[in-house]
């Protein structure tokens, strides 16, 4: 009888006691606290004294870190967060270029208060001061126009020491075989403008033009793809615009660059102008000169019933090419959008082509005596003005 007299004491004690801590707490037992706190307040830029909208406003407990509730300012930069829990809590208010404002000791408390009005909350834009700032630019490699592709290929070094053949070859959508053909999304019915005007580029002239005219005289490339009707398209596959590389600079203006590269390639041009408001007087000369060697080797043995046979092929060749190119042209502007333009260009090319070829043909393997050799040459000059 007295070990459940006891039992019931204990229970009963147990009982009182959470009772008490209940009212101490403002809690019933069983139950969590009651969010009934409010916190309001106002965030405002430190410097400029003006309103911080979308400021992000954070309840952290201090009973274990944790984020309990937010809120965010308003367009005045005014906040207002309710039904929060009672408790001590720490403010964190946050926005994106300043530094973080942390309000410790904000409690919320049926004996004290249960609402908190913080004030007016400064922030503090989290900003470095410099003493100099360097911007650098540079021209986009390629740029969308409204019925056109325009390629920058003044700065492209891997075609800088060729010609414009190989300028063409470096850009999507035009191909150029072994022969020089230039086609245009696989058609060859392609119309060669240079800045903009006929050039008259057709057939092997085109091919012989654009392999003697120096890359580095190339600012830009056009590519037409769906030329309008002021081009007059029909039958057109495609236009190709090469703009030449012209001084814009007011006054007296020159250039002068000297190119070698691999193979035998070299290339110098020299440019200079006169221009003011009203015209523009320039003149440009370029020179190429490229050699290129060849080697190739075929050994083919043919074998049948009888007897096996085998060719033996060596072959060396050159392709030497110099070029000279000489341009005149005037621009003058009639108005902001008028300008009448005149140039003209003189060129000369010339081209020794070599080529040789040794045959060694054993009309049976196994008899050196069947031993035949024989060869063939082959020099072509020409010389073009």
């Amino acid at each position: 009888m007295k070990i459940i007299i006891k039992g019931l004491c204990l229970v009963w004690f147990s009982v009182a006691t959470l009772h008490l801590q209940a009212q101490r707490t403002g809690l019933s037992p069983g139950r969590e606290r009651p969010q009934i706190g409010v916190v309001y307040g106002s965030v405002t830029d430190d410097f400029t004294k003006e309103a911080i909208q979308f400021a992000t406003i954070t309840l952290i407990s201090k009973r274990d870190s944790s984020a309990v509730t937010g809120g965010i300012t308003d367009e005045k930069g005014r906040f207002r967060i309710v039904e929060i829990p009672v408790g001590m809590y720490s403010v964190e208010v946050n926005f994106i270029g300043y530094k973080i404002q942390v309000l410790s000791g904000v409690k919320l408390s049926p004996k004290e208060s249960v609402e908190r009005d913080l004030g007016e909350i400064f922030l503090e834009p989290a900003s470095t001061m410099i003493e100099d700032v360097e911007v650098l630019a540079g021209k986009e490699l390629m740029r969308l126009e409204i019925d056109k592709r325009v390629f920058d290929v003044s700065q492209n070094i891997t075609s800088t020491g060729g010609s414009a053949n190989e300028v063409l070859e470096n850009i999507p959508s035009v191909e150029v075989d072994i022969d020089g053909n230039v086609s245009l999304r696989g058609s060859q019915n392609v119309t060669v403008l240079i800045d903009g005007k006929p050039s008259g580029l057709t057939g092997s002239s085109r091919q012989a033009v654009l392999d003697q005219l120096p890359a580095s005289s190339i600012e830009f490339v056009e590519i037409i793809t769906n030329p309008s009707a002021k081009y007059d398209p029909d039958g057109m596959g495609g236009i190709i615009n090469i703009i030449l590389k012209k001084n814009k600079l007011f006054g007296y203006s020159g250039n002068v660059s000297l190119i070698a590269a691999t193979g035998d390639n070299y290339n110098g041009s020299f440019s200079v102008s006169k221009r003011n408001d009203k015209l523009n007087i320039f003149a440009n000369y370029g020179f190429r000169y490229a050699d290129r060697f060849s080697e190739r080797r075929t050994d083919r043995i043919t074998y049948d019933d009888t007897s096996s046979t085998e060719l033996i092929q060596d072959g060396k060749g050159s392709r030497e090419k110099i070029s000279h190119n000489l341009g005149l042209g005037t621009e003058l502007y009639l108005s902001s959008k008028s300008t009448l333009y005149v140039n003209g260009t003189y060129q000369i090319k010339e081209s020794n082509d070599e080529d040789r070829n040794d045959f060694l043909i054993f009309s049976d393997i196994n008899d050196l005596s069947s031993k035949e050799e024989y060869f063939r040459e082959n020099t072509e000059e020409r010389f073009r003005k």
